[in-house]
């Protein structure tokens, strides 16, 4: 009976490492490599595999400055415009990146990977 008790015991405390590892492994983002990211988060494939990233709620927005886009970034794409921008969360490739003075350059072209 005592070995019953002890073997009980042992699962029981064994299950509840392995549950709460994983909690946290989950709340951490560390399942992003599966796409799987903790809530409020979302999953975006990048040059190096997949990761997990705060959305600014701002993405595809017109912006006139970086301060526009809540977080992301403020990619050129009409310099002729009030709104020369847009928001993007994402900002992987090769954009003309508006700063938060509002300033750019349109021939210096940025590249992130």
């Amino acid at each position: 009976m005592k070995n019953t008790k002890l073997i009980s015991i042992i699962i029981i405390i064994s299950l509840l490492i392995v549950v709460s590892t994983l909690v946290a492994l989950y709340l951490t983002n560390s399942f992003a490599i599966w796409g799987v990211c903790r809530p409020g988060t979302q999953s975006a494939q990048t040059p190096s595999g997949k990761i997990c990233y705060i959305p600014s709620g701002k993405d595809g927005q017109k912006c006139k400055t970086e301060k526009d886009c809540n977080g992301g970034g403020c990619r050129l794409v009409d310099s002729d415009s009030e709104y020369p921008g847009v928001c993007k969360d994402q900002q992987f490739g090769c954009f003309v990146w508006i700063d938060e003075n509002g300033d750019y350059d349109a021939n210096q072209v940025v590249c992130i990977d």
